[in-house]
């Protein structure tokens, strides 16, 4: 099962480097009072798929210690690394995020997606309601 998320995460890559190129995004973490990312969702997942917290972060593209600040509460991800962690563990943005959350990512997408926005990635985004 590693071998597929690998090959997914870096097949995904080109899908979101167009919108996280410098000019597009610059590194952020969201509002303190936004901290909805269920960690215990995080955590279960890629045990799920037999992946260590390092594994995950290597899929991912993240920084391990980036990965263990957002399961210890110490950091809010920035959009890339929701993303990224998204595309990682092959699920959708909604599987790991509470509500307000996703709204709050469903505008922080809006604003930068314009045309950058690879079709691929579409696929991991939740859908309207």
């Amino acid at each position: 099962m590693h071998d597929h998320l690998r090959h997914e995460a870096s097949g995904a890559e080109r899908s979101y480097q167009s919108i996280f190129s410098k000019q597009h995004m610059k590194e952020e973490t969201f509002a303190s009072d936004l901290a909805l990312f269920p960690v215990r969702t995080l955590r279960q997942q890629y045990g799920e798929n037999g992946l260590s917290q390092e594994e995950l972060a290597n899929i991912a593209g993240i920084a391990v210690r980036t990965l263990r600040d957002i399961e210890e509460g110490r950091t809010n991800p920035s959009l890339e690394s929701t993303i990224r962690l998204s595309i990682a563990l092959d699920i959708p943005i909604d599987d790991l995020l509470d509500q307000d959350w996703i709204t709050h990512l469903r505008g922080e997408i809006e604003s930068r997606r314009a045309d950058a926005l690879d079709p691929e990635v579409h696929r991991y985004l939740p859908e309207r309601s």
